[in-house]
């Protein structure tokens, strides 16, 4: 079966600089790479329909080896730039053969399977209707004079409304493909001159492709073949975003709209495609230095660096150099830091003292000032360490926890240590907290964040990025754990360690779940990069 894909540029947009809902618009080019690079290794054929804008950057600048490449989209006009489908529907209702769409920004590290492939109609996902479905339709019905009739009749009964989601789109069924393409134009063409009147526009693209197909398959009787068999509300996704998860366990990936606008997971995709694919991730590097853009990833601990064959000898060279050697002591009351980061962090965290009386802004304060100060001083340690340590860092993690979690059988033999790199600062607030609340996306343990007064513990972990920091905010046990790490020890042996923290009931009853839990903890700071294996 044929695999297509479809990128639409609109006029006036350079897709170098427009982010397309990414965190930065350099994210959106590697989810690219790595979609086609990646559909690519498992699958023979894969095509793509795009225009000319589109192809001079996929194409020409990146050369994405896709097998066929059709300039197909110069003259498509959107009647309202949120409509982002309509290059998809578009695709699909020019296809004459058996076909499977996919988006890029789904990530696959397997092949799709044969019974996949060979059915009818193939989407991702059934969707059961949640807030943004419900209260999209409730606009709809008050704003749009046309519905199908197989919607009209859905939005009717009353029944809360389902949709497939097309992550992935496709099937050997090319006539009802055809047919659907054709309605959901008809759909939107009805209605353009209502657009104006939703509340969100853009929310409109999930009903003329997603639920459209779902309830014109279910008139029609035509069963639709899913490949994941999981109903899911349309903002209860989970997983899909974890590539510290494949291949070992998950091989299907797929950054809906909030992992997209969060800059930890976009890194996260960014590492992946440099590690799988460096050629094509140098390529983009290069290709924002040749246009003097700004990019994510700060290089400049080797100006020698201009070529793509440059970035790829420099990347083998720095995984042989060893991250394990002792850093210097730095002396902070000598050595005066160079970044000014505090500012930018108080910059981010202050919103939060709005809502607050005005004795606690007070204590708020203070205690921010003092924070402030221990970044400065780290920042002035980070001042000190070899840019290309920090890169042979960033590099070496990529491996760290697929080799400790991808055979857990093995896992309480192997040894852990804690990185030296990593600072703890311990605050009357959780900054760390309240940082990752302003700066990451789709994340309900930050979302729900309220700042209170305790005892928290920040862990500063220096970065190669244009942020030369990144936080995390500490569980008691997490910083216990890290502790006992200061010198390398078995995970069977910590998690011993672990019980005298223990009442003697937990020990007795529920001395699984807490060893449980300790492993949790070790995943998660193996993440953050405070936990190494050695290797």
């Amino acid at each position: 079966m044929n695999i297509v894909q479809t990128l639409y540029t609109s006029k006036g947009k350079n897709p170098l600089t427009y982010n397309y809902g990414w965190a930065a618009p350099e994210y959106h080019l590697m989810s690219w790479a790595l979609s086609c690079l990646q559909l690519k290794k498992f699958h023979q054929k894969v095509s793509l329909y795009t225009d000319s804008t589109s192809a001079s950057i996929l194409i020409d600048a990146l050369a994405l080896p896709y097998d066929e490449v059709y300039i197909s989209h110069d003259n498509l006009q959107l009647p309202d730039e949120s409509l982002w489908a309509i290059p998809k529907i578009y695709t699909y209702s020019i296809q004459k053969a058996p076909f499977l769409h996919v988006d890029g920004d789904v990530f696959i590290f397997d092949s799709f399977k044969k019974d996949l492939l060979s059915s009818e109609l193939i989407v991702q996902n059934i969707e059961r209707a949640t807030e943004v479905y419900l209260t999209t339709q409730n606009d709809l019905e008050k704003c749009f004079n046309y519905f199908p009739p197989c919607v009209k009749q859905d939005f009717e009964s009353k029944i809360p409304i389902r949709a497939v989601n097309a992550g992935i789109l496709g099937g050997n069924n090319i006539k009802f493909i055809g047919e659907y393409a054709k309605e959901a134009f008809k759909y939107i063409e009805r209605n353009k001159g209502n657009l104006g009147q939703l509340v969100n526009a853009g929310n409109f693209n999930v009903f003329f492709e997603q639920h459209l197909f779902y309830v014109l398959a279910k008139q029609e009787n035509i069963e639709i073949s899913i490949l994941m068999s999981e109903v899911i509300g349309d903002h209860n996704y989970t997983n899909l975003a974890n590539f510290h998860n494949v291949p070992f366990e998950s091989n299907y990936l797929h950054l809906l709209g909030h992992a997209k606008r969060d800059g930890y997971t976009c890194l996260q995709m960014a590492k992946t495609l440099r590690a799988l694919h460096p050629e094509f991730y140098y390529r983009i590097v290069c290709l924002y230095r040749e246009h003097g853009l700004p990019f994510f990833m700060n290089y400049d601990f080797d100006n020698s660096l201009s070529t793509v064959e440059d970035f790829v000898l420099m990347n083998a060279m720095v995984k042989k150099e060893s991250t394990n050697s002792s850093l210097p002591e730095i002396n902070a009351s000598t050595i005066k830091s160079s970044i000014n980061y505090s500012s930018f962090f108080s910059e981010i965290v202050r919103p939060e003292f709005s809502n607050c009386t005005a004795d606690m802004r007070v204590l708020m304060a203070n205690d921010l000032e003092v924070f402030l100060n221990a970044i400065n001083d780290f920042l002035i340690y980070y001042s000190r360490i070899n840019k290309k340590y920090l890169y042979a860092i960033s590099l070496e993690s990529n491996n760290w926890y697929s080799y400790l979690f991808a055979d857990c059988s093995k896992l309480k033999d192997k040894l852990i240590v804690r990185c030296h790199e990593v600072k703890i600062i311990h605050s009357v607030f959780d900054w760390s907290g309240i940082y990752n609340k302003r700066t990451r996306i789709g994340v309900p343990h930050y979302k729900n964040l309220q700042i209170n007064k305790g005892s928290f513990a920040n862990l500063l972990i220096p970065e190669i990025y244009n942020n030369p920091i990144s936080f995390y905010d500490l569980d008691e046990l997490e910083c216990i754990i890290l502790e006992h790490l200061v010198k390398p020890q078995s995970l069977d042996n910590l998690i011993r360690v672990m019980h005298q923290y223990l009442d003697e009931d937990v020990l007795k009853n529920n001395l699984q779940e807490y060893e449980s839990l300790i492993i949790t903890f070790i995943r998660q700071l193996v993440l953050q990069k405070a936990v190494k294996p050695i290797l």
